[in-house]
């Protein structure tokens, strides 16, 4: 029954990500985005967004992929599927290394 539990709160988790990762994709709202919180308010109206909203949308669904993964796993009781969890993880974070790079090079 925990693993059942568990694996819809892995699914209600990886909805919200995907929600947030349109949003994203669609420049609603303002970014979450280190480099936008951190800003100043001058900083901010002057600041590119596009490449901040790509960003948080590409790691939004990288972290929606990675709950569902989870939730997969927890659902059909098998512990293999979390070795996929190794990649999915490992591409989210070295994108957001290399993609803040980037973005701090062009600036």
């Amino acid at each position: 029954m925990a693993e059942i539990i568990t694996g819809i709160v892995c699914i209600a988790f990886m909805l919200a990500s995907v929600i947030l990762g349109i949003v994203h994709l669609l420049e609603k709202g303002k970014p979450f985005n280190n480099s936008y919180i951190f800003a100043s308010e001058q900083e901010r109206e002057t600041m590119n967004l596009k490449p901040l909203f790509r960003q948080s949308a590409i790691v939004f669904l990288f972290i929606a992929v990675i709950f569902l993964i989870n939730a997969l796993g927890c659902l059909m009781k098998n512990n293999n599927v979390f070795y996929l969890l190794i990649p999915a993880i490992a591409g989210a974070v070295i994108y957001a290394i290399i993609s803040s790079v980037a973005m701090n090079k062009k600036n």
